[in-house]
């Protein structure tokens, strides 16, 4: 019973604090592709514990922004992902089986 505690909690803890570096990375990528700073949109954490920075941070709507955010962004990369992967693989079978080919040899 106590298994959510000790270890959801801090798991919950380092995926919110993955997902926010991972929000913060696209803002880096955006600035440096696209030339636009995005500010940081984050409440400032206080100097309490740990335990009341992690519930200052749960508390925060950007940090559920970015979680929305990336959910929504996993589809559409691994579509991409897909689709390149396609888009590579058949071009290179098709390289691959003219050079193996060959003419004589048809097997029944």
């Amino acid at each position: 019973g106590l298994a959510i505690t000790f270890i959801g909690l801090p798991l919950l803890a380092l995926t919110m604090i993955g997902w926010v570096h991972a929000a913060r990375l696209e803002r880096q990528r955006i600035r440096l592709f696209l030339g636009e700073r995005i500010a940081d949109p984050y409440r400032p954490l206080p100097a309490g514990s740990l335990f009341q920075r992690m519930r200052k941070m749960g508390r925060d709507p950007a940090v559920w922004r970015d979680l929305a955010y990336e959910l929504l962004l996993f589809p559409i990369g691994l579509a991409e992902f897909v689709v390149t992967v396609v888009l590579f693989s058949i071009p290179l079978a098709a390289l691959v089986a003219a050079f193996t080919y060959r003419s004589g040899d048809v097997v029944d």
